[in-house]
C-alpha cells in the first residue's frame, strides 16, 4: 500500500506541475498532460480505497476524494478563464 501511496502522491505532483507549466506557456498540451496525471491520481487513490481495510485510512481517502473533486472544479474553471481570454 506503501508503493501505491507514494505513486498516488508522485501523479499529484505531475499534475501541480503541468497546471503550473500551463500557467506559463498557456498550451494545451500541457493541460492535457496535468488532466492525465490527474486522472491517474484519482484512479490510484480509488483503488487504495478498495485495498484498505482501515476505516481510518478510507476515511481520509474519502476526504481526499473530495477534495480532488474541488481541485478538479478549480482547475477546469481556471482553463475557461485561460481559454476565453485567448480567444
Amino acid at each position: 500500500m506503501a508503493i501505491s501511496t507514494s505513486q498516488s502522491i508522485r501523479f499529484l505532483l505531475l499534475t501541480r506541475l503541468y497546471v503550473v507549466k500551463f500557467l506559463d506557456t498557456n498550451l494545451k498540451n500541457d493541460i492535457n498532460r496535468a488532466i492525465e496525471e490527474f486522472s491517474k491520481f484519482e484512479n490510484d487513490i480509488s483503488s487504495l480505497k478498495n485495498l484498505s481495510k482501515n476505516t481510518q485510512i478510507k476515511n481520509t481517502l474519502d476526504e481526499v476524494s473530495t477534495l480532488s473533486l474541488e481541485y478538479n472544479n478549480g482547475l477546469n474553471e481556471l482553463v475557461g478563464i485561460i481559454e476565453k481570454e485567448m480567444i
